[in-house]
């Protein structure tokens, strides 16, 4: 008898582990499809908008320092070249964060048109394309946001603009955030706009992958 129980029993767990997991109805697919479709629309315009405004800025008496992706930057007004002003290292890493944040935010922005349509011509959800072009251009934005800040004080270092001379207190060398004195200017610098604004881009993709990851049914490759 208590062998007729235990095969019950098992029986039943095994049942139980058979049970199929819930299934998705169309509609909620289709909306959790439109949704990460927008979601890595709005991610690439704001990734591509972030790479035109400022990256990094420094304020302090009579000082404003503005750093763009390119080859130029705003001081007091004037707009002035890395190289030119012995900055040069800056240069690469904002042109690296300019190609970055353009590319990925195209990859982004034809990622989500193409999901769109697909959910438009009523095709089949998966799309292995349109998600590896998302993924990539959320790697690249990331890489862009990543170098944006972690190489900001160490290229001031390789610099020979001699702005690693005559800190008191914290350095911009040392640090990305934060305010000290430089030849007797009491500065304050931080990541500025466009760090921040691709910072919601990428969350805005990566909740689109995960929104499209989730508008699956299990039985779905």
């Amino acid at each position: 008898m208590n062998a007729s129980m235990s095969d019950s029993s098992a029986g039943r767990a095994g049942m139980a582990a058979k049970v199929p997991p819930p299934q998705l109805t169309a509609e909620e697919i289709t909306v959790g499809r439109y949704a990460s479709a927008a979601l890595w629309l709005i991610a690439g315009i704001l990734a591509v908008y972030s790479v035109f405004a400022v990256w990094w800025y420094s304020s302090g008496t009579g000082v404003t320092t503005q750093f763009y992706p390119g080859t130029m930057y705003k001081l007091n007004g004037t707009w002035s070249s890395y190289t030119a002003s012995g900055l040069g290292p800056f240069e690469g890493l904002y042109l690296a964060i300019l190609v970055l944040g353009i590319v990925g935010g195209a990859l982004l922005i034809v990622a989500g048109v193409l999901r769109a349509r697909n959910v438009a011509m009523n095709r089949p959800p998966s799309s292995r394309r349109n998600v590896w072009m998302a993924i990539a251009g959320t790697a690249l934005n990331a890489g862009a946001w990543i170098a944006g800040v972690a190489m900001v004080p160490w290229l001031f270092g390789q610099s020979s603009s001699q702005w690693c001379s005559n800190w008191s207190g914290t350095s911009a060398c040392s640090i990305p955030w934060g305010s000290g004195t430089h030849n007797g200017v009491s500065l304050t610098w931080f990541t500025a706009d466009g760090w921040v604004i691709m910072l919601g881009a990428l969350t805005l993709a990566i909740i689109g992958l995960v929104t499209g990851r989730l508008s699956r049914n299990p039985s779905e490759s």
